[in-house]
């Protein structure tokens, strides 16, 4: 068994409202045999789960990283946008070979990142 389990970005899971410009992706690595650690990563990124789950129109795939590293790993991909929702996953393959499933799709959600962005109208008593 090799599963890669509890996504974060920024330390939360699915986050809504994120204002980082590159936010910092990471994973846990559960398995049941000894002595396995990760020696490389692949993580894509969509607009949608669909495309996500397809592997089309990705907004950032990191290629095969050959890096242990499985904290705070910085998004590269295209600019993102205020409101934008963005799905990812991630696989691993380990020091022995063996290649995990992709992880289960999690998202992070962009906030309003431009003082443009802000629209409200406001709120007060009608007067008689």
């Amino acid at each position: 068994m090799l599963v890669v389990t509890d996504l974060r970005i920024e330390y939360q899971a699915n986050p809504i409202g994120l204002e980082t410009l590159a936010p910092r992706l990471s994973w846990k690595i559960k398995t049941d045999k000894k002595n396995v650690f990760q020696s490389a990563y692949r993580i894509i990124c969509a607009a949608s789960k669909g495309n996500l789950l397809n592997e089309s129109s990705l907004v950032w795939d990191s290629g095969l990283v050959n890096s242990d590293q499985s904290v705070h790993v910085e998004y590269n991909g295209n600019e993102l946008k205020s409101g934008q929702r963005i799905w990812w996953q991630v696989k691993i393959a380990t020091n022995n070979g063996e290649e995990s499933e992709w992880s289960e799709p999690a998202f992070w959600e962009m906030g309003l990142l431009n003082k443009t962005d802000w629209k409200a109208k406001w709120i007060g008593t009608k007067s008689a």
